[in-house]
């Protein structure tokens, strides 16, 4: 707890009481009937499921028709599965497995599909093609599991475990084309995180742990969790999010001429730099030395358009610019005097940070009504206009980058405003990408100095023009690194045009301005703003729709949204809901996975409130009550219609409890 300064004096002592720390409730852990010979989860399901396997025939027409494969890898002591499936209703497979002294791999056929299809994987870039490339090199089940060890255990890189296996990857011939969700993915997550947020049916974790010899059974159990894991690489691919994401890195490819299906945002931008720079100068990319870097310090140059009205905003100027900026010796930034920075105008806190800025605005809501509108006004192309003005470039690419990105970020302002959503995006992924490998001392983009350059030169002027504003009459809501939104009547109008007419000028900087109907928040990260003509724009618990958080009882969400914007009863909207994947939440559990009664749920759980009487939800290893799940049933397997026991009065009774929490009061349900 933190103590005032005044809090000790000569005469005096007022030091905070400390706050006492709420008990946990630990239960006794369970019995881990899990870790046991005999525990056949699923036994049933799994010898009694039958594959349909592809003939050769059918393999050489799908290749010949370019048919793309599902890829996974299972690695055990004494058991290796190496499995291929087509997308199609058909889902035709390909098993091959390795059993010492029981069967082996066909080497040949595995090489030559590894080099004549697109095959479709989870983090199969980093484990699973280097795996088969290690099957190929001759290693048995037991070196494969050692291998795996040191990729995930000691997190060594897939060619250092190679070069410790005497491995000549030239030799193996194994060229592979590939599409990686993990690096396609929005943000990151584990493959049954991102399988729940798509609501695949059986979430299922690993069923055996890693080191186990598996006997005939488990091997069945094992192969019958390895074709669900497809199921999970199925429906994460055909989800639109990521249909989108993939056509992007493909027609970014062949404008580039380099392959970005495994590749995450971030390294796209490395990629294309890298192809460019080799275009244009006939020359690779030299690595710079880091040692010219490590151990050194800077200051912020504030360009000389920034410049504050009043004492206190000139006090943090100056606070800023004198704030020594470090570069440590993992070549990495620290700036404590910047960072969590908090900064305050006409009563609105804002945080500035290396990262960017963002206002502390909670439990409030703005509506647009007799002559007041709310205004969203974001820069176009905020950073990349700021980076192209410093004139600064990376040293490892040099006046190269600049050409480069200009091309780059005027190619994607005239694709937006032709509605080329495509390229829009796709230029918007290198674009954003470039700037976040500023700060990547393993990037070819490597440059601290424009980083701090462009991340607080991008927040002092946000900030200006908060401050013009505001010393207008004019409040503003809220804001973040890239814009602000603003709560004017139509009498301040002229004068907020005006001042944004100015600073516009003074920084080269466009705003783009969007009317808000309405604005709730409960927090910086979770609010939702609702646009002319009723469409919701969320952010945290808001994003109902997004793959990149887990879903927490959305259905409460939707509720709130719908009773604030349009007036729909809360009760209505939860009682007309039929979709079960609305009232669950996912949620990661630490120590050894989750447990209800004798059934093992995996580390990744899934779970409904239910009116039902249900066992404790317990982390395996400690016996801790996993967090939220009292009264919870686990929906591993989701129900295909609304479970009979599910709590819709409980669901009610949270959506009324959030609206306090984003400022809407006065409202309680009917008893």
């Amino acid at each position: 707890m933190k103590m005032r300064k005044d809090a000790l004096g000569l005469f005096w002592r007022d030091e905070p009481k400390p706050r006492a720390k709420k008990a946990k409730i630990r239960r006794a852990p369970p019995d881990p009937v899990w870790l046991r010979d005999d525990y056949y989860p699923h036994l049933e399901e799994a010898l009694s499921t039958r594959f349909n396997l592809m003939d050769d025939q059918r393999l050489c027409w799908h290749a010949a028709n370019g048919t793309p494969l599902e890829f996974d890898t299972e690695i055990y002591p004494n058991y290796t599965l190496i499995g291929f499936r087509t997308f199609d209703e058909n889902r035709e497979y390909i098993i091959m497995e390795k059993i010492p002294g029981v069967c082996d791999v066909d080497y040949e056929k595995l090489r030559w599909i590894m080099n004549n299809f697109v095959t479709v994987g989870f983090n199969n870039a980093a484990f699973d093609n280097p795996i088969v490339e290690m099957v190929l090199a001759g290693l048995d089940t037991y070196q494969l599991h050692e291998a795996v060890g040191m990729m995930i255990n000691a997190r060594l890189q897939p060619w250092l475990v190679m070069r410790h296996f005497k491995i000549n990857r030239k030799a193996i011939g194994m060229y592979p084309r590939c599409i990686d969700l993990m690096n396609v993915s929005p943000r990151s997550g584990s493959l049954k995180k991102y399988a729940g947020r798509c609501g695949i049916r059986q979430m299922q974790d690993l069923p055996f742990a890693p080191g186990t010899h598996l006997n005939g059974n488990q091997i069945a159990i094992l192969r019958w969790y390895w074709a669900n894991d497809l199921n999970s690489n199925e429906i994460l691919h055909a989800h639109p999010v990521m249909q989108e994401r993939i056509s992007l890195r493909e027609k970014m490819g062949q404008k580039y001429g380099v392959d970005l299906r495994t590749k995450s945002d971030a390294q796209i931008a490395d990629a294309v730099f890298a192809a460019e720079y080799h275009r244009r100068t006939g020359d690779k990319v030299q690595k710079i030395d880091l040692d010219e870097y490590r151990g050194t310090s800077f200051h912020f140059d504030p360009p000389q358009f920034i410049h504050f009205q009043t004492p206190y905003m000139r006090e943090v100027f100056k606070h800023v610019v004198d704030a020594p900026v470090y570069i440590n010796f993992d070549a990495r930034l620290e700036c404590p005097g910047l960072e969590g920075l908090k900064v305050t105008i006409n009563n609105t806190v804002y945080t500035m940070g290396i990262g960017g800025l963002h206002s502390n605005e909670k439990s409030r809501y703005y509506v647009s009504r007799d002559g007041w509108k709310l205004k969203d006004h974001d820069v176009t192309s905020y950073y990349p206009q700021l980076i192209l003005n410093s004139g600064r470039y990376p040293k490892a690419l040099g006046p190269v980058f600049v050409a480069v990105y200009q091309t780059i970020k005027d190619d994607r302002v005239a694709a937006k405003r032709s509605g080329d959503k495509v390229v829009n995006e796709s230029l918007k992924i290198v674009i954003n990408g470039s700037f976040g490998k500023f700060g990547d001392p393993y990037s070819i983009l490597y440059a601290p100095h424009m980083l701090i350059q462009t991340t607080v030169t991008g927040q002092l002027s946000i900030l200006m023009l908060i401050e013009r504003l505001e010393l207008a009459g004019i409040q503003v809501v809220s804001a973040n690194t890239d814009g602000l939104v603003t709560y004017a009547h139509d009498s301040q109008q002229a004068t907020m045009d005006a001042i944004i007419e100015q600073w516009q000028r003074e920084t080269t900087l466009e705003l783009e301005h969007t009317d808000y109907a309405a604005l709730f928040s409960r927090d910086v990260n979770n609010y939702f703003a609702v646009k002319e003509g009723g469409k919701f724009k969320g952010k945290g618990m808001y994003n109902t729709s997004s793959l990149e958080i887990d879903p927490k009882f959305e259905i409460c969400a939707d509720a709130v949204m719908e009773f604030c914007s349009n007036g729909i009863p809360i009760e209505q909207t939860i009682r007309a809901c039929s979709d079960v994947a609305k009232f669950v939440k996912i949620v990661a559990v630490n120590g050894g996975g989750a447990v209800q009664g004798s059934e093992y749920l995996g580390k990744t759980v899934r779970f409904y409130k239910s009116t039902a009487e249900v066992e404790e939800m317990l982390v395996a290893k400690t016996g801790g009550i996993v967090p939220t799940s009292t009264g919870c049933r686990s929906a591993q397997l989701l129900p295909e219609a609304l479970p009979s026991d599910i709590d819709t009065e409980w669901y009610i009774d949270e959506a009324y409890r959030q609206l306090p929490l984003i400022g809407v009061m006065g409202y309680q349900r009917a008893a």
